[in-house]
Order: C-alpha cells, then sequence, then structure tokens
C-alpha cells in the first residue's frame, strides 16, 4: 500500500527500535505496547509524509453513484439476496421509500430502504419509481443522535470498499451515509461530493453526528469527545477519543445535517 523511500523506512525502524528500547530499559518512560507503538510510528509517518497510516488511504472509485428513488407498492419483504431463498431482513410497508443502485437479471432490485440498516434486495414487481429523493424526516440534532446511534452500533464490524453498503461491511463513507438514511437524510456517498447536504459548521462547538471530514476521509462524532469511523481494513470500525482521532487521523472541516 505504501511505497517507501530507504531513507524514510530506516528512520521510521530506527525510531522504532528506540521506543522499544528506552520503554524497556528506563523506567522513566512509560511501557509502550503494540498498539502505542504503531501509533508513535504513525504520527512521525505523518510528520514526514504528510499522509496518515492509519486512515483509509484507499481512493474511493467504488464511491461514486447517484441513487434511483423508489416506493414500496405493498407490504414487501426486502432480504439479503436478490431472490425468495435469502432471509427476510425485515417486511417494509407500501410507501416506504428506498434508494436503488442496480439489479440483477431476475429484476431484483439492490436497495437502500427507510427504516434498514444496510443494503437489501426486493423484487422489483413491488416497487415503482417516484419523483425527488427520499430525503427529508429528522431535522437537526435529532437526526444526529439517530445517526451517531446507528454508527455506533456498527463499531468492531469490518471495513470494505467492495461490500460497502452494509453487507456486511462499510468504508467511512458509506457508514455516514447509512447512518443518516436511517434518520431519512440524503448524504454525500463520498468524501468528493461535499458538502452536499449538509453545512459547514467548522470552528463551532462539535454536537453529536457532525462529521469530520478531510480530503478522503470522514468520521462521525458520536458525543462524550468520542468518534466513530470505518477506518481501514485493517482495524475495521472504530470508536476513537477524540484526542487521539485529532492526533492521528485529523479533520479539516465540520459538516452538519441541515
Amino acid at each position: 500500500m505504501f511505497k517507501l523511500s530507504t531513507v524514510l523506512l530506516s528512520v521510521i525502524l530506527v525510531t522504532l527500535f528506540s521506543l522499544t528500547f528506552i520503554s524497556a530499559t528506563n523506567d522513566r518512560y512509560p511501557k509502550l505496547g503494540p498498539e502505542q507503538l504503531i501509533q508513535e510510528i504513525a504520527k512521525l509517518y505523518q510528520e514526514l509524509t504528510g499522509k496518515s497510516l492509519l486512515e483509509d488511504n484507499i481512493e474511493e472509485e467504488s464511491d461514486s453513484f447517484a441513487p434511483i428513488p423508489y416506493e414500496a407498492t405493498t407490504n414487501l419483504n426486502v432480504r439479503s439476496g436478490p431472490g425468495t431463498n435469502y432471509q427476510v431482513i425485515k417486511t417494509i410497508a407500501p410507501g416506504t421509500k428506498c434508494d436503488y443502485y442496480g439489479e440483477n437479471s431476475n429484476g431484483w432490485f439492490h436497495l437502500v430502504c427507510q427504516g434498514v440498516g444496510g443494503s437489501v434486495w426486493a423484487s422489483s414487481s413491488y416497487l415503482r419509481q417516484v419523483s425527488g429523493s427520499t430525503g427529508g424526516g429528522n431535522t437537526g440534532s435529532n437526526a444526529g443522535q439517530i445517526a451517531a446511534n446507528f454508527a455506533r452500533s456498527k463499531v468492531g464490524g469490518c471495513y470494505s470498499q467492495a461490500q460497502r453498503m452494509g453487507n456486511p461491511c462499510y468504508d467511512c463513507s458509506s457508514l455516514v451515509y447509512l447512518a443518516y438514511k436511517q434518520a431519512g437524510k440524503n448524504f454525500p456517498t463520498n468524501t468528493r461530493e461535499y458538502p452536499g447536504n449538509t453545512r459547514d459548521v467548522t470552528g463551532q462547538s462539535l454536537q453529536i453526528g457532525d462529521i469530520l471530514w478531510k480530503q478522503g476521509h470522514v468520521g462521525m462524532y458520536v458525543g462524550n469527545n468520542q468518534v466513530v469511523n470505518a477506518e481501514n481494513p485493517n482495524s475495521g470500525i472504530k470508536i476513537r477519543d477524540l484526542d487521539w482521532y485529532k492526533r492521528y487521523i485529523g479533520f479539516t472541516k465540520v459538516y452538519r445535517a441541515k
């Protein structure tokens, strides 16, 4: 993933050895465990290169799509896969709004529906296209709390761009997108599209549900000085102290639901 020059690699290795030796032999310094050592090396790498070792550094090529709004025409079983042999995730009511992301050859639609966490499948026979957006719903802090609750519930889950729509994994922007979908909000589906349906509140006090944005990565402030983010394939979805997040990942803008 990273192409390090010989000099940079040497600096990092020497620093790692020095930190380990000092920590192990000098009682004046705290003992550093593996995670602390990784964090210190990541900090040094970021200072030397301006890049982060800990965040999602994968270009979001799979992030670009324009969902098409549909609604259910009857009580409709939405399933984990494209067919009646797959598990029923939920039965949605007539009029429930869904975003369409594609279909298979048998006419089953891949959807994200209001009130359903993650992506699901349903037969196109019981769906109709509608105008406008599935957005709306809750406003302000209420939407932020709903989104934060969803994000917290995914901590410990997996990171993936190939299966990013909650089936079963997420990447940084799809986690935020799907979290706000629970509150009836349409947030950008990739970091390049911000601010989108949000407002820039950089410099204001953080509120629950605020999006911590930088080029290529987003996390969500969930209160109590904590941030949830889909970090990278190795770390998965993490909850981090705000100070830790500022130090090792960082953000340049803060966005909030309108």
